[in-house]
């Protein structure tokens, strides 16, 4: 089931859902994956937090994806409003 995107072109303000995924790092060799390491995003209007989760360890990182779409510029410690809203 999908939403109709009439509203939105007729400029009408529409509701913003987050949107979530994960992936974890295949292991070629044993042919299966390593759990012991995942990665689980979270895009929101124009943020997108990335936690790359290590054995315990985690790595956080926040792209404004209006200017900086290639992902380069990490706002993590710039935006730390936008980082916690989209963490929780």
């Amino acid at each position: 089931m999908g939403r109709s995107l009439f509203s939105l072109l007729k400029g009408e303000e529409v509701k913003i859902y987050p949107i979530f995924s994960e992936s974890v790092v295949p292991d070629l060799i044993n042919l299966r994956y390593d759990t012991s390491r995942f990665i689980v995003s979270c895009i929101l209007g124009r943020w997108k937090l990335i936690y790359d989760y290590v054995r315990g360890t985690g790595k956080i990182e926040l792209y404004d994806l209006e200017r900086d779409f290639e992902e380069r510029n990490n706002l993590v410690e710039e935006e730390p409003e936008a980082a916690a809203k989209l963490f929780d």
